[in-house]
């Protein structure tokens, strides 16, 4: 078999390209003109096309959904193998997403409930995974950064103060809509397990929302598969409310942390606020650090903290994010919030642990610094987890069958 697989320097492009290689798959590999100018667009095109002509592949592979490869595939009758990572992803509402040649690969179950119905046949439940013999490596190899070992609790991310749209536009808004939207992202704030605010979203406050920052009009809305109104609902909730939850989430965690606990936070956001606020409470117990190499050092940050800590992006309803599959594959201690699908792949308790309050969070941070065995216990566990069922080797064998048995 032989298979093309675009890249665009994707984290899990180099693990999943070698489980392919691991089944004797013949894997063709071109990267993606990141430009950005009209030129690079048509000349990916043309350089796909071509290498579908020269190669004749079997199927065309992408990390996420790029509707030109699904178009050329289509053109071709080639199978599109699209593997999200990522939620949400604005392409799945192309319509070139109902071309029976997609077969499209879903980790979130509820984006999956969503999507399904527009392609019954070729959109697919698959949750991600980790390269944990990859990791591994990255751990013994080291790295010669001195400031890789937290002393107690890390997290490593975004604070979504550089990502988060609705900023922008919060002072251009109505009173009324500013007051509204406070409020959902406060409440949602408080419940973990299920996202409510499409569902409680107004359509005029999206219609207001995208009005001052068109941001997905015609990129978007011009060939999609759902309704305009319903397409401004979803992009103001789980992008502009959900952007400004994440930041305000973030910020608020770790400097309740960093009252009582020592807690180091790797980013490349601007940190400028957090700094302030941590200082006017009086703490000394926050250490920020420039951002990690994600394949190099970031396991490294992950196999010395004593705990590490994962916020999941609200648009995310349901499922697991790569951060949990690869924190527990550098044999870390994960402690995440709570989310539905977690119970499904580790044993709570035994093989990671969540929190689903603010206080429950403080509670177990306090009890798993001070009992080092049970912790050290849990993250063995969680490790031998991923490497029994949850790494890359294992999705694409459930990716090809199926797709061919």
């Amino acid at each position: 078999m032989k298979i093309l697989f675009y890249r665009y320097n994707s984290i899990c492009e180099p693990s999943i390209i070698g489980a392919l290689s691991s089944f004797n798959i013949d894997v063709h590999e071109i990267m993606e003109d990141k430009s950005g100018s009209t030129e690079s667009a048509k000349n990916n095109i043309e350089r796909v096309q071509s290498t579908i002509e020269s190669i004749k592949p079997d199927a065309v592979f992408s990390i996420n959904f790029f509707p030109m490869l699904a178009k050329l595939c289509h053109i071709y009758g080639l199978i599109y193998i699209a593997q999200s990572v990522d939620c949400p992803v604005m392409e799945l509402f192309d319509k070139s997403m109902q071309f029976d040649t997609n077969r499209i690969f879903l980790f979130d179950k509820a984006q999956f409930m969503m999507l399904r119905p527009y392609n019954p046949g070729s959109v697919f439940y698959l949750p991600l995974g980790s390269d944990p013999e990859y990791v591994s490596k990255a751990i013994k190899q080291g790295d010669s950064r001195p400031d890789l070992n937290p002393p107690g609790i890390a997290m490593v991310g975004s604070l979504y103060s550089e990502k988060n749209p609705y900023s922008e536009i919060k002072d251009k808004l109505l009173p009324h809509t500013r007051g509204y939207i406070d409020g959902l992202v406060e409440s949602q704030k408080a419940v973990y397990g299920y996202n409510f605010i499409e569902k409680t979203l107004p359509q005029n406050i999206a219609e207001e929302i995208h009005e001052q920052n068109p941001m997905f009009t015609g990129r978007y809305e011009d060939n999609c598969i759902m309704d305009v109104s319903k397409l401004r609902r979803f992009t103001a909730a789980h992008y502009f409310i959900e952007y400004e939850l994440a930041q305000k989430e973030r910020f608020e965690t770790l400097s309740d942390l960093s009252r009582s606990f020592k807690t180091d936070l790797y980013t490349n956001s601007d940190t400028k606020e957090l700094t302030n606020c941590v200082k006017e409470i009086g703490s000394s117990n926050l250490t920020i650090h420039e951002g990690v190499k994600t394949l190099t050092q970031m396991p490294i940050v992950f196999n010395n903290a004593k705990i590490n800590l994962n916020i999941t992006l609200r648009a995310i309803e349901t499922g697991l994010p790569l951060r949990i599959f690869d924190i527990c594959a550098a044999g870390g201690f994960l402690l995440t919030n709570y989310q539905e699908e977690l119970s499904e792949y580790f044993e709570i308790g035994k093989e990671a642990e969540y929190y689903g309050s603010r206080d429950e969070l403080m509670d177990k941070c306090a009890y798993y610094l001070t009992h080092e065995n049970e912790r050290t216990r849990i993250a063995q566990a969680g490790l031998e987890r991923i490497q029994k069922q949850h790494t890359w080797r294992h999705r694409v064998a459930q990716i090809i069958t199926s797709i061919w048995e």
